[in-house]
């Protein structure tokens, strides 16, 4: 089913920090830099994900060099940061506040000059992209701001075959197995793996005669259809007798005394699928389920019309 749950975006606000190299002292820019990613989501079995963004700066103008980076993700359940560029491991700091993380990187490297590329690898390990929820794992890869300083976003994704069978993915990869930059920027992709959803139901009926005489009365119990099984794990009390009537539908009968009153309590296993069952088949409508009648006006002029016009 789709978001029984629970869909959710988290976007990374990506901010560089450049120096002057003539004179020496600091100030920020904008525009002065392409940022092109290569980013890679590895899913364990746990759901546990590492996340792996190599990133190439390039310069734009001959008198200013990146020296730092920095990240905001939207989650403080991150962990494993690790990072460097061709001058070896670069010690990150992080900071974390109001559930967000902030991770500053210092290059070791100073790439000067017109058109030159800085590259560099940021790995960490995210533990809120891949959610159990019952039998159904959800994974949503956080999408991008559209800066325009970025240049080319892709992205990859690892699944475990534990998962289960895709059940749904929201868009599609552009490529491949590859999301654009456009992609990422309109929000992401959420996706669910399995092939269903398993729920435990409690159902309460409540049934009164009012009459001066005995009479029976019954409860629909939920069927089966396409897209659910049900099980009926307990019914209390017992029902004298349960009954499918011609719609297929099943009914718990009760025999109610003058004046009584009863409640039932009905405890189920319900079992939902994206897929419908390819063993099920629908009910043929019977003449006595379309025959009109007081709220079932089939031979009402004005529905017969709008029947016609959406028929497929």
């Amino acid at each position: 089913m789709k978001n029984i749950r629970f869909r959710r975006f988290v976007y990374l606000i990506i901010g560089l920090f450049v120096y002057f190299i003539i004179p020496p002292s600091s100030a920020s820019a904008v525009g002065e830099f392409r940022a092109d990613y290569d980013v890679q989501y590895n899913i364990s079995p746990t759901g546990s994900t590492i996340s792996t963004q190599t990133i190439t700066l390039t310069n734009r103008l001959t008198n200013l060099y990146p020296q730092k980076y920095s990240i905001l993700i939207d989650s403080t359940n991150i962990r494993n940061v690790i990072a460097y560029d061709k001058g070896g491991p670069i010690s990150p700091e992080i900071k974390q506040n109001d559930g967000k993380t902030e991770i500053l990187l210092s290059f070791n490297e100073k790439v000067v000059g017109f058109g030159k590329s800085l590259s560099f690898t940021l790995r960490l390990e995210n533990g809120d992209i891949a959610q159990k929820n019952g039998n159904i794992w959800e994974v949503n890869i956080p999408g991008i701001v559209n800066d325009p300083d970025i240049g080319e976003y892709t992205v990859s994704l690892s699944i475990p075959s534990s998962f289960g069978p895709n059940a749904y993915m929201t868009p599609m990869p552009a490529t491949g197995t590859r999301w654009t930059r456009e992609q990422m920027t309109s929000g992401g992709i959420s996706a669910a793996y399995g092939s269903k959803q398993l729920f435990d139901i409690t159902l309460s009926y409540h049934l009164e005669n009012s009459k001066v005489t005995a009479n029976t009365q019954e409860i629909a119990l939920p069927p089966d259809t396409a897209y659910q099984i049900i099980t009926i794990n307990d019914l209390t009390p017992k029902p004298d007798t349960v009954v499918r009537d011609e719609d297929g539908n099943w009914l718990a009968q009760y025999t109610l005394a003058p004046g009584a009153k009863l409640d039932i309590t009905a405890r189920a296993s319900v079992a939902i699928t994206l897929n419908p069952n390819p063993n099920y088949t629908e009910s043929a409508p019977t003449e006595g389920s379309t025959k009109p009648d007081q709220y079932w006006e089939t031979e009402n002029a004005k529905i017969i019309s709008l029947a016609n016009a959406y028929r497929t």
